[in-house]
């Protein structure tokens, strides 16, 4: 499952933990969902988006492996490994991993779109 970064923490309170200055306040703080694993779940499927990559992209001109959106889309192996493929292209491209044009990428509209890999 493909996790943005606003979604890595969350505003929790410790109802047996009060603040000091009143019995009635709960302290809150900041944590990291899941503890961490998000982000490694993250990583983990951005490895698993470039493994796709190779299988299912070819050489281009400029000697870089690529693969259009819709044969990832499409292919009934991502469509089993991935939750959320436009989330996990999206992490991938801010961990400049992959590149492609625009922000979002959608079915149908997107489906010529090249994902070309920069980092194996």
């Amino acid at each position: 499952m493909a996790i943005s970064e606003e979604e890595l923490f969350v505003f929790s309170s410790k109802d047996e933990k009060l603040d000091p200055g009143s019995a009635d306040v709960p302290v809150f703080h900041w944590k990291r969902k899941g503890g961490g694993e998000a982000a490694m779940n993250v990583d983990h499927e951005v490895n698993l988006l470039v493994e796709e990559i190779h299988r299912l992209g070819s050489k281009n001109a400029d000697g870089k492996l690529s693969v259009k959106f819709g044969v990832l889309f499409r292919d009934d192996k991502c469509a089993n490994l991935f939750e959320a493929l436009v989330g996990t292209l999206k992490a991938a491209k801010r961990r400049k991993i992959v590149t492609y044009p625009g922000e979002l990428l959608l079915q149908g509209v997107h489906d010529d779109v090249d994902i070309i890999l920069l980092q194996d």
